[in-house]
């Protein structure tokens, strides 16, 4: 065989592993959502701790934790360090409620509220409706101003993204040449005050 008909299979062969990744994308989202939800990395800051420690604290069954923490530990979020015992990683710090640029609230809000809309992407597509609006029968924002749990939620979301954001924001962008500016979102203005 050849480096040229090589070169294809390993190209095919990594185009395709890249795809079943992406056609798997689901489970990591939801995986992540549900340790989110549960807030094992919160309970993971001072330590490892057993599976069964954490079933306590989270009212799961033990063998349900396992899986999934072997799931996100495969993921590099979580690390197995001795016989059903995890630790938070360097990435998995993120997904704790408290760290600076965490990622707790974007999980839990792509989880509760993004999710459920793009599970209905093909009747959009096809009907030219919303997600929201064939789901919760109004548009996305509409849905967070009738559910306050919704609104807290996404607002919390927007709060951390600006955090996160607005350094980079501001350092990628002249605005001294702007005269008015309007930051439409959260409601906060922490991104003017930043600019």
């Amino acid at each position: 065989m050849n480096s040229e008909n090589t070169a294809y299979i390993f190209s095919e062969h990594s185009d395709r592993e890249a795809m079943l990744q992406m056609i798997d994308g689901f489970r990591i989202t939801q995986a992540i959502y549900v340790a989110a939800k549960l807030g094992i990395a919160d309970l993971l800051k001072d330590g490892q701790k057993h599976c069964d420690e954490l079933a306590t604290k989270t009212n799961i069954k033990s063998d349900s934790i396992y899986r999934l923490l072997r799931c996100l530990s495969s993921l590099g979020i979580f690390s197995e360090n001795d016989d059903r015992c995890f630790q938070l990683t360097s990435r998995g710090v993120y997904l704790q409620s408290d760290v600076p640029h965490s990622l707790h609230t974007m999980a839990l809000t792509k989880g509760e509220l993004i999710y459920p809309i793009w599970n209905n992407l093909l009747h959009s597509i096809k009907a030219g409706e919303t997600g929201s609006e064939y789901l919760y029968g109004m548009d996305f924002y509409e849905y967070c101003q009738k559910k306050s749990d919704a609104a807290k939620l996404f607002d919390e979301w927007m709060t951390t993204e600006t955090e996160i954001e607005k350094e980079a924001i501001v350092e990628a962008y002249d605005f001294s040449s702007i005269k008015t500016i309007v930051d439409v979102g959260g409601g906060e203005g922490r991104l003017l005050a930043a600019i």
